[in-house]
């Protein structure tokens, strides 16, 4: 078909560029959305094109392995109630099987016990937002990027997204104190009459145009015709594809956020400073993005239509109005409409479904037989993180031994909080792995901030020393 060469060209050139803009230049992407006890190594899966992010064609869990996580992890949480990991275990099964408001009484059990955790602030700000909360989600958001600011790329956008759900739940009319129902499509509504109008993108109010007037600077503050560099469009759209990537991959509103930036390439953007003209690979960036952001919206549109037929037309008119509007540089034989969309989403479905069918079928056979589906699974789909820089703390885990010495000075990184439970566990390895090198060479690498609290206790122990010498030295001349 004419449309997988151009929206999978499309999706090549917008890959390649957005890796080499952003990927560079921030190297670690700590999820400012569900965080749990596997996200570390999830984090390392890869995924190829946009398209399999907006139907959660990646790697993931059936409903069947979050139901059985809640009942071992309870059993194991009873028991080791001093486990902070398990907190954040439990309360992504409970979000993801329909328990969120559980989800929130046990996060916001978690900060009492230990307050400032990356895990909780991120859960919560998740959790609030799929409970309408968004004040309360805008509250966590912003200390998880006060306090983790140097993971600023995801966490920034999602505090810039919550902010455009606030705008739009109060231009529908909500004031602070209500809850903040969101209606779909969160930019309003579209019907077949505003078909006929052609917007300007800086016109349509929705999430693109509010990034726009975000980052408009001092001197365009009084102008209106804002629109986006490609670098600020570029880092927008991998934010929010990472956002929906760790959040519930049926999420209609990161979804609707995500085909309004992709609408946004549809324009060439504000040149670079120093910047005169427009390279090839923006051009080409520019070709297909109309089809994609229409693929987006019928996403949208299909997963919103068990629940509500005005919010499925409306998401169904925004796709239809990108393809008429937004493909005037395409000659007509090259230009498509909904139903052309439609195969190609139904394409990528079936895709999503031939991978994890083998994957849920899998995990249920694991239930059968009375495995444990945490360690089976890690074994087989999980990627072995050998030196992993851990994108929370940016703590250097490089042998059991380093790992105990986290825990004797109570430096540990989130996906490695240890309780009474896991601090036996590391012990018997490091004993064991000490027992095994005796005799080597080996070293032992220890990170920068365990080297830090070595000269610290160091020079403690040099000034109590003197101390105690001239004591000693004064009462003997008493």
């Amino acid at each position: 078909m004419r449309i997988n060469r151009i929206i999978n060209k499309f999706v090549f050139v917008f890959c390649v560029n957005v890796c080499f803009n952003v990927w560079f230049l921030y190297p670690f992407f700590a999820s400012a959305s569900l965080w749990d006890n596997e996200t570390s190594q999830l984090n390392a899966v890869p995924y190829q094109t946009v398209m399999q992010v907006l139907v959660g064609n990646h790697l993931k869990h059936s409903q069947n392995y979050h139901f059985w996580r809640i009942s071992m992890y309870e059993d194991a949480w009873n028991k080791n109630p001093d486990s902070l990991i398990l907190y954040d275990a439990i309360a992504v099964s409970y979000h993801l099987t329909g328990r969120t408001n559980d989800a929130i009484r046990l996060m916001l059990a978690k900060e009492r016990k230990k307050a400032g955790e990356y895990s909780t602030y991120a859960n919560l700000a998740t959790f609030y937002i799929a409970d309408r909360e968004l004040y309360k989600a805008r509250f966590y958001a912003q200390k998880l990027l006060n306090k983790y600011s140097p993971l600023a790329l995801r966490d920034k956008y999602q505090v810039y997204w919550i902010d455009y759900l606030i705008e739009c739940a109060a231009r529908k009319g909500a004031t602070k104190k209500q809850r903040r129902k969101i209606t779909l499509p969160v930019q309003g509504d579209f019907t077949v009459d505003d078909l006929a109008d052609s917007r300007q993108m800086y016109e349509i109010p929705n999430f693109y145009s509010f990034l726009a007037r975000k980052f408009r600077s001092k001197k365009d503050r009084n102008k209106k015709n804002i629109l986006l560099t490609e670098k600020q469009t570029d880092e927008a759209i991998f934010a929010m594809l990472q956002l929906l990537r760790f959040s519930h991959s049926e999420n209609i509103i990161l979804i609707e956020a995500i085909g309004d930036l992709l609408l946004g390439k549809t324009v060439l953007p504000t040149l670079e400073e120093g910047q005169v003209t427009y390279k090839k690979e923006q051009l080409e960036n520019q070709k297909a993005a109309a089809q994609v952001a229409a693929f987006a919206y019928l996403r949208a549109a299909q997963l919103i239509s068990k629940y509500s037929s005005k919010a499925e037309k409306s998401y169904t008119f925004l796709a239809s109005s990108a393809l008429l509007h937004h493909q005037n540089y395409l000659k007509k034989e090259d230009r498509y409409n909904t139903e052309d969309i439609l195969v190609f989403l139904a394409q990528k479905i079936k895709e999503r479904d031939n991978y994890l069918k083998p994957i849920f079928e899998q995990e249920k056979k694991w239930i059968e037989e009375g495995l444990r589906l945490d360690t089976e699974f890690e074994s087989n789909y999980l990627p072995e993180l050998e030196n992993y820089s851990d994108s929370t703390f940016f703590i250097k885990t490089d042998t059991i031994a380093s790992q105990l010495l986290y825990i004797l000075n109570d430096k540990i990184p989130d996906y490695l909080v240890v309780d009474s439970l896991q601090k036996a566990t590391y012990l018997a390895a490091f004993m064991a792995e000490e027992e095994a090198q005796k005799n080597k060479d080996n070293k032992v690498i220890v990170s920068r901030i365990d080297t830090q609290t070595s000269i610290k206790v160091g020079i403690t122990a040099l000034i109590s020393l003197s101390l105690a010498i001239i004591l000693f030295v004064r009462f003997r001349k008493e």
